[in-house]
């Protein structure tokens, strides 16, 4: 016979989030009822095809966790983003975000406090990283375009 699956203390499934439990052990899994939600503490690895997953809950919410890294990948013929508000990507003191395609980077953006905010769009959508255009902004909202052609 296989292992008895029940919940935390035997609480029945209601709102809140409860420990699956299997042969006794609390597994990383917590579960509530439908719509309540789902929680893994720990790794979640999915192999195959994932239909429906939201990283985020639709009325708004906040994915948490702590890492060095954090790669999401998704492969798709077409990816929107449709938001009737406003689109926050927020990124530490001195990060730069890099628009990549198939040939490479073919812009970047970012900026410091105290220093110049930065955009450079690479020529050939991206083919070289060492030929681009640049606009810098700085105090006062002095700013700069360049050229740079350092093949």
């Amino acid at each position: 016979m296989g292992n008895e699956v029940t919940l935390q203390e035997g609480h029945p499934v209601d709102e809140n989030k409860r420990p699956l439990k299997v042969g006794g052990e609390a597994t990383a899994l917590e579960v509530a009822k439908s719509g309540k939600g789902v929680r893994v503490r720990g790794d979640l690895e999915v192999t195959g095809e994932s239909r429906g997953l939201h990283f985020l809950p639709l009325t708004g919410g906040v994915m948490q966790g702590t890492t060095s890294d954090l790669d999401i990948e998704v492969v798709a013929s077409i990816f929107t983003i449709d938001c009737s508000g406003q689109i926050f990507l927020e990124m530490g003191s001195g990060g730069v975000f890099k628009l990549i395609n198939n040939i490479g980077v073919y812009a970047e953006f970012g900026g410091t406090s105290g220093a110049n905010t930065t955009l450079k769009l690479y020529e050939e959508g991206g083919a070289t990283e060492d030929d681009y255009l640049e606009l810098k902004t700085a105090t006062y909202g002095n700013s700069t375009i360049t050229t740079v052609d350092a093949a």
